[in-house]
């Protein structure tokens, strides 16, 4: 699986769609998976339910692979429901200029993986920096 939440790919989807949009379908795919963390717990209930009272090996099998199929998708379904909506929620909080205040109205100017400058939060080591320029009143910023 490619990783669709790097730096340079979230700056070239906000390049091409805007702020607001990505914002909308990076929840919209965070719902996604956690719509899939549900299914996996249903998952484990029909492996427990469907296969209960196992008389042969096989269906000691069958149950227990159906349950740990389950609870694979909830680990997976729930694990990038929370990275997705903390990148989402981080991107965010920052969209505000801080000059004039408009939310989401920019263009994207450069991009990175390090901190721009010592006056980033930590948490950016992690995610990257977009430097972000306001089409209102030129300010510069990093979200």
């Amino acid at each position: 699986m490619a990783n669709n939440d790097s730096t340079d790919q979230v700056a070239q989807e906000i390049r091409q769609i805007g702020f607001i949009r990505w914002h909308s379908r990076t929840l919209m795919r965070a719902h996604l998976h956690l719509i899939t963390c549900i299914l996996g717990v249903v998952v484990i209930g029909v492996g427990f339910e469907a296969f209960s009272d196992p008389q042969a090996w096989w269906e000691w099998v069958r149950r227990y692979g159906t349950m740990g199929l389950g609870a694979l998708l909830v680990m997976f379904g729930w694990t990038h429901y929370l990275v997705r909506m903390q990148r989402a929620q981080r991107r965010a909080d920052r969209a505000n200029c801080p000059k004039c205040g408009v939310y989401g109205s920019f263009d994207v100017k450069m991009h990175g993986e390090t901190p721009a400058d010592d006056d980033e939060p930590e948490d950016d080591q992690a995610a990257g920096w977009i430097r972000v320029v306001c089409r209102r009143c030129g300010e510069q910023w990093n979200i």
